[in-house]
C-alpha cells in the first residue's frame, strides 16, 4: 500500500520484504526512484539508501515537511516499519520503548543532480557514501579555488543545468567491479549512461538495481499523474560502453537465474531510478537491447533532432501509440558506434544483433 503524502515531497511503499521505494516529487520533474533497504528484524543493521534524490531545495513548495530526505528517513512514520521512521528501530524494555537511529549508508548509482541532491545532509550526519570506482577522476572534486574553473564532479553532476548548487560531500569508498559488500549486495560497473554508472545486485532479494541505465518510458505516480521519461544520455555518455554494459548484465542475469532455477527459486527482478520497479529482469533487458539494436542498425530513425547546450541531440522511439521505450542522446553517440564498427571494435551480425568484441 502506498501512503500518499500531501505535506512531504516523498511517497513511500514497500517493494519487497527488506526494501522500500521512495519517489521524490521534485520541481525539476525528474521524479527519481530512491530505494531504501532495511533489515527490520536486525535492529542494529544499517539503512542502505540507493541515491538521495534532488535534495531539499527541489521541493515544490516551502510549506512541505521533511523536504530533506535525511529528515524524512529519521522522522516520518512508516506503517510497514511498525509505524517507525525507516532510520529508527524501537527497543522495548521494562522502562518502555526507546528509539535508536540506524547507521545510514549511501550508494550513488551515478553523480547526476537528481541522485546526489541529498548527499550533503547525509555527509554531515557522518554517513558513508559509496560510488563507482570505474573512473574516479570523473567524480573528482578537488577545487583549485578559481571561480571559473569547474571540478569534474561539478561539471558531470549537471547541477548547473538546473541552477542547483553542487552538494558538498566526500565519497568514502569507491566500489570495485563485482565487489561484495554489506552482506547481500554486489556492485557491478556498468558505464554507458555515464562513466560512473553503477548497478547493485541484492542477492538476498534477487533484485538488480540499474540506476539510469534503462527504464520504461512511462509510469503512474501514486497521485495518478502519468509521467513520461526517455532514457537520457548526457554529453559524457557512450553507446559503445552502454552496449557492453547491457551485454554484461545479460550474462550476469543468465548466470544468476541458472543458479536460482537449480535451487527452485524465482527469476530475478530489475529496479531502475525512474519509472520502473521490480519487473522481470531478463524480459526487460532483452527488450531494451532489441530497441538499441534497431537504432544502431538503422531500422529505427530519429523522430526529431534538436540543439541542446551547444550539441545536437536526437529522440528515438517506435512509431506506435504507446512505445515501451524512448531515448534522448547526443546524435554523435550513434556515429561513434559506427566509427568503432568500421575499426572492428564492434561487429554487427547478419541478424542485426549487436555484438561487441
Amino acid at each position: 500500500m502506498v501512503r500518499v503524502l500531501t505535506r512531504t515531497p516523498y511517497w513511500c511503499r514497500s517493494v519487497n520484504p527488506t526494501t522500500f521505494l521512495i519517489i521524490h516529487d521534485d520541481k525539476f520533474a525528474e521524479h527519481p526512484f530512491i530505494y531504501v533497504k532495511v533489515c527490520i528484524n536486525e535492529k542494529s543493521a544499517p539503512l542502505i539508501v540507493f541515491d538521495t534524490g534532488c535534495g531539499p531545495g527541489a521541493a515544490l513548495s516551502e510549506d512541505l515537511f521533511y523536504k530533506d530526505l535525511k529528515d524524512f528517513l529519521l522522522h516520518f512514520p512508516v506503517a510497514a516499519n511498525g509505524d517507525c521512521p525507516l532510520a529508527i528501530y524501537p527497543i522495548v524494555s521494562n522502562g518502555g520503548v526507546q528509539c535508536r537511529e540506524r547507521p545510514i549508508i549511501i550508494i550513488n548509482t551515478h553523480c547526476h543532480f537528481d541522485h546526489i541532491g541529498g548527499n550533503e545532509s547525509f555527509s554531515l550526519l557522518s554517513s558513508s557514501i559509496f560510488a563507482s570506482g570505474y573512473d574516479e577522476d570523473f567524480l573528482r572534486d578537488d577545487s583549485t579555488g578559481h571561480p571559473d574553473q569547474k571540478t569534474p564532479r561539478q561539471e558531470n553532476s549537471l547541477c548547473d543545468t538546473v541552477g542547483m548548487r553542487l552538494p558538498r560531500y566526500k565519497i568514502t569508498s569507491f566500489l570495485k567491479d563485482r565487489q561484495h559488500l554489506l552482506g547481500s549486495l554486489e556492485s557491478l560497473h556498468t558505464p554507458g549512461h555515464t562513466p560512473d554508472s553503477l548497478s547493485i545486485y541484492d542477492h538476498q532479494q534477487g533484485v538488480l538495481y540499474v540506476g539510469d541505465l534503462f527504464y520504461r518510458r512511462k509510469c503512474a505516480l501514486p497521485d495518478h499523474r502519468i509521467i513520461f521519461q526517455p532514457i537520457m544520455f548526457p554529453a559524457s555518455g557512450s553507446w559503445i560502453d552502454y552496449m557492453r554494459s547491457l551485454q554484461k548484465l545479460k550474462a550476469f542475469i543468465g548466470q544468476v537465474e541458472y543458479t536460482l532455477f537449480s535451487h527452485g527459486k524465482r527469476n530475478i527482478m530489475i529496479s531502475a531510478s525512474h519509472t520502473t520497479a521490480e519487473v522481470p529482469a531478463m524480459e526487460l533487458l532483452e527488450s531494451v537491447i532489441r530497441f538499441f539494436d534497431d537504432i544502431i542498425t538503422g531500422k529505427l530513425e530519429p523522430r526529431e533532432t534538436f540543439l541542446k547546450q551547444g550539441e545536437y541531440y536526437s529522440l528515438w522511439k517506435y512509431d506506435e501509440e504507446d512505445p515501451e521505450f524512448s531515448v534522448v542522446a547526443p546524435s554523435r553517440l550513434l556515429s561513434e558506434v559506427w566509427e568503432a564498427k568500421n575499426s572492428t571494435a564492434i561487429d554487427l551480425t547478419p541478424t542485426g544483433n549487436l555484438r561487441l568484441v
